[in-house]
């Protein structure tokens, strides 16, 4: 078992499997040390998510999928289908994604490993909650928050036109969230429209957890794959080939959602990664050593022959944007990412001061409350409630 890069603990997943058992909690994957392996590949990055042997906090159900009925299939993504489900006992809609095993062997996806951790480590409203983990012979069944829509479809069906409120209310639920995680010491590493859902109650949650990574202050030399985010949202340094970076990359991705929100068209749509380079220093110009020192020692900084590019004005590019919103842009979107404002001090810029006043707290919403069984909710219709959640 050792020989194997991700191994199963078989004793305690026989024992939860077992019908007549009913363990409190699920020891997951165990991981070998990482001295002998390659580092720039994403699937075999080594953190604290996967050093030793963990086990989830939350309930597990042993068996099967008997609790709930599997309605019908809403997507599927990198490791399974997810399909809308409800619980037998109690009539509430779930998802439920089913993540199944890489080979005959029951080898455990990273991917999939670290999004249980960090699913187990974040509890907020404005980040998807896994509910419980459903083990069989050849898979788990995550049972997660049901939500309607994402971030990319809302906009669609509004026909691009949010206003200031709307906008601002999009992103201050994703600077909490993104906060919540980055004070648990994870970046997410993979925001993107697509990966921010909204619940019908204009709730809106970070999804999608598979690229996340533990950040350890005590380590601040560990090095990561560039190899990750997708590519119209990936930071510069990730671009230039930084394995050793922050919580800077998801500010970016940040930036970029928020500046597409406010024009709504894609800012840099690169077609590969020379490309997706080439768009940024359109707008941003070439790098000026001065500002950010430590780009020269990027692995491939020196391997691109970079064009002589002036900076382009963001208030040319954001006409239509108040004031405060271009200030917000501007101090997320640093070529630098020492200099990008970090996703607490964002939550207090100006760009949200007139947005904060007035407002009425509203409580969570039950899973029940969030799905409108009639099928008569109109997300064209919508705007989100002029309220907050702490």
């Amino acid at each position: 078992l050792r020989s194997l890069s991700v191994t199963y603990l078989h004793s305690a997943v026989s024992q939860t499997l077992c019908p007549c058992i009913n363990p409190s909690h699920l020891y997951l994957p165990v991981f070998e040390s990482c001295s002998k392996r390659r580092s720039d590949t994403v699937d075999i990055e080594h953190d604290s998510f996967t050093s030793c042997s963990w086990s989830l906090k939350i309930s597990v159900i042993p068996g099967n999928m008997s609790q709930f009925t599997v309605l019908h299939k809403i997507g599927h993504g990198s490791f399974g289908d997810v399909h809308r489900v409800r619980k037998t006992s109690c009539g509430n809609l779930y998802a439920q994604k089913v993540v199944r095993f890489r080979d005959c062997r029951n080898v455990f996806s990273n991917f999939a490993a670290r999004e249980l951790r960090a699913l187990e480590e974040v509890e907020h409203p404005n980040v998807i909650k896994l509910f419980s983990v459903i083990p069989s012979s050849n898979a788990f069944a995550y049972i997660l928050n049901l939500l309607s829509i994402d971030l990319h479809q809302f906009v669609l069906l509004k026909g691009g036109q949010l206003c200031n409120k709307n906008i601002q209310n999009i992103l201050e639920m994703l600077l909490k969230g993104l906060a919540h995680c980055h004070t648990r010491g994870i970046m997410h590493r993979d925001l993107k429209p697509s990966n921010i859902l909204l619940t019908d109650g204009g709730i809106l949650k970070i999804s999608d957890f598979g690229m996340a990574r533990s950040v350890n202050e005590k380590t601040p030399d560990r090095s990561y794959t560039s190899q990750v985010s997708t590519r119209w949202y990936r930071s510069p340094e990730l671009l230039f080939g930084a394995t050793n970076y922050g919580f800077g990359v998801d500010m970016w991705a940040l930036g970029i959602i928020a500046g597409e929100l406010m024009i709504n068209s894609t800012l840099f749509p690169g077609e590969n990664d020379i490309n997706q380079i080439y768009k940024l220093l359109q707008v941003f110009g070439k790098p000026n050593i001065d500002d950010w020192p430590v780009v020269e020692n990027l692995p491939d900084y020196g391997k691109i022959r970079l064009p002589e590019l002036i900076q382009v004005a963001f208030e040319l590019i954001f006409r239509t944007s108040m004031k405060e919103s271009v200030s917000f842009l501007h101090d997320v979107l640093f070529l630098n990412p020492e200099k990008r404002m970090s996703s607490k001090a964002a939550l207090h810029h100006a760009f949200f001061s007139s947005f904060w006043g007035g407002r009425n707290k509203i409580k969570k919403p039950a899973v029940s409350e969030l799905i409108d069984p009639n099928n008569t909710f109109s997300w064209k219709k919508f705007e989100f409630p002029w309220t907050y959640i702490e």
